[in-house]
């Protein structure tokens, strides 16, 4: 008969795989959302990062289309307790900027605003009306102008070197056709572009 430690060796050799494939899932999938983080901290910082993050945080689904979502505190977690990270302070806006962007890109087509309809609207009903945004809009404010990073990422430039000071930054980040982009908006846009966000009447914006 085969002795029993085989059996209990087995079971263990099956979970360690287990684990690693879930880990190496993880980390992929925090590698595809954050390729921008990943360049600026280099791919061995990133992948110590992305492993800590699984640890700390288990997938609690098996879509992980949400996986990322708190990247951005963890990264901010790390700045705050690692003085080795003091040259990238602006890490966890650029990861929280990434972040909208890549849950932008697999939102649901938009639809073309009616503007027959609109146009007859009475104007006792004008003051009534509450606009929403397409759900591939997300509106951001960074205390760092992280789109600059992101910019010198899509021409291909080099910027591990690049010295960003703290400057608040507004954005509209969406994606009107294939691939999403952004806007930088002024204070004034950004604020009614919120309350629009928030549910509140034409006549309140």
């Amino acid at each position: 008969s085969t002795p029993l430690y085989s059996s209990a060796a087995s079971d263990v050799y099956k979970r360690q795989i287990y684990t690693n494939n879930t880990k190496e899932r993880l980390v992929a999938t925090l590698e595809a959302a954050f390729p921008v983080c990943k360049q600026v901290v280099g791919n061995d910082c990133f992948r110590a990062m992305a492993e800590e993050y699984a640890l700390r945080h288990p997938s609690e689904d098996k879509s992980l289309y949400y996986y990322g979502a708190k990247f951005s505190q963890f990264t901010d977690l790390i700045i705050k307790t690692n003085d080795e990270f003091y040259n990238v302070a602006y890490l966890p806006d650029l990861a929280l900027f990434e972040w909208k962007m890549y849950l932008s890109f697999f939102q649901k087509d938009r639809k073309a605003f009616d503007f027959g309809r609109f146009a007859n609207l009475e104007k006792s009903q004008l003051s009534k009306i509450v606009f929403t945004l397409s759900p591939d809009i997300y509106l951001l404010e960074t205390e760092f102008p992280v789109a600059i990073i992101w910019e010198l990422h899509e021409i291909n430039e080099p910027f591990k070197k690049a010295i960003i000071e703290k400057s608040k930054g507004y954005y509209l980040i969406e994606r009107p056709l294939y691939k999403p982009t952004f806007t930088h908006l002024k204070r004034h846009e950004f604020d009614a572009l919120t309350k629009i966000e928030e549910g509140l009447s034409l006549i309140h914006i």
